[in-house]
């Protein structure tokens, strides 16, 4: 069986999928108190580890944000691919 994507909107349906598989992990992690999200470093200048080690770029900017409105506190940590 063939997955349908649509040809006109096909970023519409990948986010949704983000949305859909990051949801759990946002569930799971707030009794904790903490989300911890995993980031690859090895795709500047949208992910990529800082000389400290620190994930940094587009993506880890634009999680914090998300999770700081949100009011759910997210760490961010490198995962080498």
């Amino acid at each position: 069986m063939r997955a349908r994507v649509s040809k006109k909107y096909p970023m519409r349906e990948l986010a949704l999928a983000l949305c859909l598989a990051l949801l759990p992990l946002v569930y799971s992690s707030a009794a904790a108190g903490q989300v911890a999200v995993c980031l690859d470093t090895v795709n500047p200048p949208f992910m990529y580890a800082t000389t400290g080690g620190r994930p940094a770029g587009v993506y880890p900017a634009l999680l914090s944000e998300a999770f700081a409105r949100m009011n759910n506190p997210a760490a961010g940590s490198n995962f080498p691919l």
